[in-house]
């Protein structure tokens, strides 16, 4: 994520407290530091990861729905690979029409995975990981590819899982993955990143991403960033069911980021999120962008900053987004309450339902699994 010293010197001005949409108004119950604004956006052509997903089914493609994926997978609800035996492999440049599976693919140098405009391809039931260093040791880099699902796959010691860039074309699925060990650095850092992304079919849903190894390297930015990416009205990138624990040593790292330099019709619900660093989620700016159900909590630590929030921090179109039924119990380094932040410069948001300071939230609701990913 981007970070100034103007927005800076706003962090945790305001203390908060338990709040609904009824009694918060503008500026909510706290301030969000400038360092939790937008995502780290990615390099134009760079084979270096940040990550993409969701949860559809087809035997190459990604054609389908997260419950075309259930059974697919064993071991911790069906997430993660089902084999326990893999065959070892090198790096792997894609081709269209590809399955990959039943492999452990490591690099020394660069990507484990690679695809340069290609299409109808599955990555599944398989290991990821260690990858090259830097910022260019991702799991899985696609480039002008559509029509791709990453599928059961345990990815470890990675800059990012998934980083896909620059396509219009559509169905690019990530689902039923395990991540560990999210290294970084910036502009890396991430479960999945869409940099520049659009069409309809994208789906991100049923992953566990658990970063609890603080230091780990860079460590993790977002768990999941939208980078001037969108859906259609009638197909929104779909981001679900993932359950997102862990972050620093970033200051600016969340659990889902969305509308950094502008996103449209993104549909983020039924996530969970556990001491996701600075952030819990947020709309950065962009358009229809609706977050529903979704829950996030932290304790005090030395990266928390805010639940949630939406404030404009593109200096592009922020309007006719959604905050519907969440809930967040968020504490900030300081000890302070600080569930929610409305930056008051998005117009037409709706804000109905949540509960920020919900009381009843946990570290343990982490191990809640979905039952629509079994």
């Amino acid at each position: 994520m981007r970070s100034s010293a103007a927005l800076l010197a706003l962090a945790f001005l305001l203390a908060g407290c338990s709040e609904t949409d009824e009694t918060a108004g503008t500026g909510g119950s706290g301030g969000a530091s400038g360092a939790a604004s937008g995502g780290n956006g990615g390099s134009a052509g760079s084979p270096s990861g940040g990550a993409a997903g969701t949860a559809s089914g087809g035997s190459g493609g990604a054609t389908g729905g997260a419950a075309g994926a259930a059974g697919s997978g064993g071991g911790n609800g069906g997430i993660g690979p089902s084999s326990t035996t893999f065959t070892p492999s090198g790096p792997i440049t894609l081709v269209s029409g590809q399955t990959v599976s039943g492999v452990h693919v490591t690099s020394t140098s660069g990507p484990c995975i690679k695809g340069d405009g290609v299409q109808n391809v599955r990555i599944t039931d398989s290991k990821i990981g260690p990858c090259g260093p830097g910022s260019e040791g991702v799991g899985v880099y696609l480039y002008a590819s559509h029509d791709v699902r990453v599928d059961h796959v345990a990815f470890d010691d990675v800059a990012s899982a998934l980083y896909a860039q620059t396509d219009p074309n559509g169905d690019i699925v990530f689902d039923h993955n395990l991540v560990t060990r999210i290294r970084g650095p910036m502009p890396r850092g991430q479960m999945v990143q869409f940099d520049d992304i659009h069409g309809a079919g994208h789906r991100i849903a049923c992953n566990v991403s658990d970063q609890t190894v603080p230091g780990y390297q860079a460590g993790p930015e977002d768990h999941v960033s939208m980078y001037k990416s969108g859906g259609t009205a009638q197909s929104p990138i779909e981001i679900a069911f993932n359950r997102l624990r862990g972050g620093g040593p970033s200051t600016s790292g969340s659990g889902i980021m969305t509308g950094d330099s502008g996103s449209e019709y993104l549909y983020v619900h039924h996530n969970t999120l556990v001491e996701t660093a600075n952030v819990g989620f947020a709309i950065a700016g962009g358009s229809h962008i609706t977050f529903e159900q979704n829950r996030a909590f932290s304790p005090k630590n030395a990266y928390s900053n805010v639940g949630a929030y939406v404030w404009d921090q593109s200096g592009v179109t922020c309007q006719d987004n959604a905050m519907i039924g969440n809930r967040t119990l968020w504490t900030n380094k300081d000890g302070t309450s600080n569930p929610f932040w409305d930056g008051g410069n998005c117009q037409n948001t709706n804000f109905s339902g949540n509960v920020w300071g919900d009381a009843t939230l946990g570290a343990s609701i982490f191990e809640e699994a979905y039952a629509e990913c079994d």
